[in-house]
């Protein structure tokens, strides 16, 4: 009778397109820029998420619904901007996610001055060492 189950669900799933685009994946981003620095962040896909303001060492996170990858997929850029010593105001753009570079559905970041730098959240020994140069300033 079991051997039957499994089969009778093989052949016919409940709905094989109730689970496309249902995922949640989730982004942390902490600022480590400097101790006086807040980081102004605005994250977008096809629409703003609006901007917030971060102070030091706290943490911005978002979650959305991935798309199904034979339509695009998901990809989420975010815009950084801080005060540097001089007073001078440094911006950055930046893809935070990219789903056909990662599946991890949580995303950890820290923001230093030298770039960002990526952790999966499940990682415990994760120390932050997989840093990236930002790209040229907007």
């Amino acid at each position: 009778m079991m051997m039957m189950i499994c089969v009778n669900e093989a052949i016919y799933p409940v709905n094989p397109l109730s689970n496309f685009g249902s995922e949640r994946t989730y982004v942390r981003i902490t600022n480590f820029v400097g101790l006086n620095n807040d980081v102004k962040i605005e994250c977008r896909d096809n629409k703003s998420r609006g901007q917030v303001n971060v102070p030091p060492f706290r943490t911005y996170e978002f979650n959305f619904k991935t798309k199904v990858e034979a339509f695009g997929g998901t990809i989420f850029r975010c815009h950084f901007q801080w005060m540097n010593g001089t007073k001078q105001v440094d911006y950055y753009d930046y893809e935070i996610y990219n789903q056909h570079k990662t599946d991890n559905r949580l995303n950890c970041w820290v923001l230093k001055v030298e770039g960002p730098c990526y952790c999966d959240c499940k990682d415990e020994k994760c120390d932050y060492s997989k840093c990236r140069k930002w790209p040229n300033k907007n």
